[in-house]
């Protein structure tokens, strides 16, 4: 949970979580993330995880 304060204009996020939860084989398409993960990273300069939800209902532990 981010904390509220007066100046939010700076906040940086530590890491980045992005679950996706496929509609077909997760194995495939888990190989297919992978990249979006490296170019996020690279992009927002923060570590970023990419992570394929194949059963239940909320992200794995993070």
């Amino acid at each position: 949970m981010v904390k509220k304060s007066a100046d939010t204009g700076n906040y940086q996020p530590k890491k980045l979580v992005v679950e996706f939860k496929p509609a077909s084989n997760a194995g495939s398409a888990d190989s297919q993330v992978k990249p979006l993960e490296k170019l996020l990273t690279k992009q927002l300069h923060i570590p970023v995880k990419v992570v394929m939800q194949t059963g239940g209902n909320s992200l794995e532990s993070i």
